[in-house]
């Protein structure tokens, strides 16, 4: 079984649920997170995205080879290197982020996280 949004190519369902388990592990394992989102339920839909930035279930890595030379933030690349994105880190970075009170690397269910790529 398979889920498909108009967003992203489709997650297959234990992928699906084992982000699932993880995120309320995440949520169990930080009080004080949990306590928050308790005492306000309005903020459920943003906690939702925030989790799902802190804990992507596309970490996939889509491998490419560099075309001609040139240069990604300050790297060498040569025609013909081997380079990898890692999606899951461009949820932690801190240019991207709505809320910068709390760190990229931490969770914040108070933060409006809706730009993240966790699906891709």
């Amino acid at each position: 079984m398979v889920q498909v949004d108009a967003h992203s190519d489709p997650v297959p369902v234990d992928q699906q649920r084992t982000g699932s388990r993880a995120r309320l592990l995440t949520l169990i394992q930080q009080p004080d997170q949990l306590a928050v989102l308790l005492d306000d339920p309005t903020i459920v839909p943003g906690a939702v995205e925030e989790l799902l930035r802190f804990l992507s279930v596309n970490q996939g890595e889509p491998r490419r080879v560099a075309a001609a030379d040139t240069e990604v933030a300050g790297c060498p690349l040569h025609k013909g290197d081997g380079v990898i994105a890692a999606l899951g880190a461009a949820n932690f970075d801190p240019t991207v982020l709505d809320r910068e009170t709390s760190a990229a690397s931490e969770l914040d269910i108070r933060r409006a996280a809706r730009n993240h790529v966790a699906f891709g």
